[in-house]
């Protein structure tokens, strides 16, 4: 459905994408993951043919957008909600819609049946007839979305649609998401690794313009997992317990910080049962113990600064 081969993209000698690749098939749910400044804004225009590459190729649905005479066929195959959403403040829910919809080229005939589909579809049935201006940020972006998918587009695509949200707003979009998510492609733009977690069956982590990783959530943090750490608290102490320690099979090293220990054992090892019975025969007491994994944060972070070293 989308097809990115050796993107690259320049602003006189800046370089916001080197040299990007991937495929997207239909009915993905993509997160774009990285820090600002990364180019997901920049790739995002580009297959949304609002920018033109300056090397590589876009294919959507088999349409190239270089080419200026697909421009129109591109834009009305895609929905797209960008960071700051395009809405005229003076309208009211429903005649914004329908300004839209029509903009899309919907028939009068079609028009207030569309309207009427998006708003149900967002939750906006109490505020239709609000004006936009006295909307609150949470409705705003629901506002955004609808009028992304007015035209009933196969391709959503959003950039940070839960920017300036509190927490509850940010829910409410992100089940949004995942329910607009069932029957259409949607790549989701955002540098919240929760939200991209809870939310998409793939990520796409991009940095300084490149792509660092790509893959399923679970896959990335299974793959990304080092030696795995064992951190246990004693109450008291024990003049052998680091040795005993030590001497069991696949720790690679012990940290003592007071009665704080942290153990580093090799990846996928777990010698849990066998630290306890250990601390516990030592006599120094075993107050907590808990296994640390790898999560797409310690992914994200160690991604995207080796990417500024």
């Amino acid at each position: 459905m989308i097809k990115v081969e050796h993107l690259t993209k320049k602003y006189g000698d800046f370089i916001a994408l080197r040299d990007v690749s991937f495929e997207l098939k239909e009915g993905e749910v993509v997160g774009l993951l990285g820090p600002n400044g990364a180019g997901k804004t920049t790739l995002l225009r580009i297959l949304v043919s609002f920018l033109k590459p300056s090397a590589g190729e876009v294919e959507i649905e088999g349409m190239d957008v270089n080419n200026p005479l697909m421009d129109q066929k591109i834009k009305s195959k895609i929905g797209y909600l960008p960071e700051q959403a395009p809405l005229y403040e003076d309208m009211l829910v429903v005649e914004y819609l329908g300004f839209i919809g029509r903009m899309q080229g919907i028939s009068e005939e079609e028009i207030d049946g569309k309207v009427k589909e998006v708003i149900k579809k967002c939750a906006l049935s109490e505020k239709k007839n609000a004006e936009i201006s006295t909307l609150s940020k949470g409705y705003r972006q629901r506002v955004g979305i609808a009028q992304a998918l007015i035209h009933n587009p196969r391709i959503i695509i959003l950039d940070e649609p839960t920017t300036g949200l509190d927490p509850k707003q940010r829910i409410e979009i992100r089940d949004l998401i995942k329910e607009i998510g069932k029957d259409r492609t949607i790549i989701l733009s955002s540098h919240i690794l929760s939200e991209v977690r809870s939310t998409c069956s793939r990520v796409i982590i991009i940095n300084r313009g490149k792509i660092v990783a790509d893959g399923v959530p679970e896959d990335l943090e299974k793959e990304g997992k080092a030696n795995t750490l064992i951190k246990i608290e004693v109450r008291g102490e024990s003049q052998s317990l680091e040795e005993k320690l030590q001497s069991l099979d696949g720790v690679i090293g012990v940290k003592f910080e007071g009665k704080k220990i942290d153990i580093e054992v090799l990846k996928e090892t777990d010698i849990r049962a066998e630290v306890a019975r250990t601390v516990v025969e030592s006599g120094a007491g075993l107050l907590a113990l808990e296994k640390q994994e790898t999560s797409l944060e310690d992914i994200f972070i160690n991604l995207t600064d080796q990417g500024n070293e």
